[in-house]
């Protein structure tokens, strides 16, 4: 992990939403990090993992601008930091993003 990064977990349902709706939630969280990796992707839910120096609330706002068309279509959203305890799946998407991002001992 770079300095002054940090690792997210984003988690998002929606209903009632589009591919299109689906499309621009996630063009702006490649906004936030052009190298976050997607490990769920319809027109009903998303699930990311992204690193960016922004707080939760940033990527919230950058996500969900007040007053967008999108945010009628979410139910709900869960913007969690990654810390240094984690478990995934051997050779997963997350295994293989988090394990990019492991803090070196020291």
């Amino acid at each position: 992990m770079s300095a002054g990064r940090l690792n997210f977990l984003v988690l998002l349902k929606m209903t009632g939403g589009s591919k299109s709706t689906a499309v621009a939630i996630r063009q702006r969280l490649v906004q936030v990090d052009q190298a976050c990796k997607f490990v769920w992707f319809d027109n009903q839910a998303v699930g990311a993992l992204l690193s960016t120096s922004v707080r939760a609330a940033d990527i919230k706002e950058a996500l969900l601008p007040k007053a967008s068309a999108e945010e009628d279509y979410v139910e709900d959203l869960l913007i969690l930091e990654v810390g240094s305890d984690w478990w995934a799946r051997h050779e997963s998407v997350a295994d293989a993003w988090l394990g990019s991002r492991r803090r070196s001992s020291s």
